[in-house]
């Protein structure tokens, strides 16, 4: 985990990026670059304050995610965020995979009350969703 994100990075970005599927690290890298533009790995390295072997690895998993591209100039790799676009769209894909795959998982779902067990629940948090699994049964 980042201990202090970089300056030009609002609080609430990465963690909007982490819901997403990023990590910590890949969404401050993720940011730099939309930033940057494209650069090289120091560029990156330098504005996201992370160390650059750690960059490199970041901006591969990120390539293979499909949210980062690659050229090269003057026998220099150099890095570019994909639009923010992109990440709503492989955002809507995964949502339509996991739509279609839904009745399957359902197929093969038991209901809570289909399969004997114990259940035990502690405190209020736990009276609260015993309350909350009565009232739905009854609807």
């Amino acid at each position: 985990m980042l201990s202090e994100l970089p300056a030009f990075i609002p609080m609430e970005l990465p963690k909007t990026l982490e819901t997403f599927g990023l990590s910590p690290k890949e969404a401050v890298i993720y940011l730099s670059l939309l930033e940057l533009g494209s650069s090289a790995v120091q560029k990156i390295a330098r504005k996201s304050g992370l160390p650059r072997a750690t960059v490199y690895d970041i901006l591969d998993d990120l390539s293979v995610k499909g949210i980062v591209s690659t050229f090269e100039q003057r026998g220099i790799k150099h890095y570019t965020a994909e639009s923010p676009e992109k990440l709503m769209q492989l955002a809507q894909e995964r949502a339509q995979l996991m739509e279609a795959a839904l009745p399957q998982l359902r197929a093969i779902y038991r209901s809570p009350l289909d399969r004997p067990g114990v259940r035990f629940f502690q405190g209020q948090e736990g009276m609260k969703v015993i309350l909350e699994e009565v009232l739905q049964d009854r609807h």
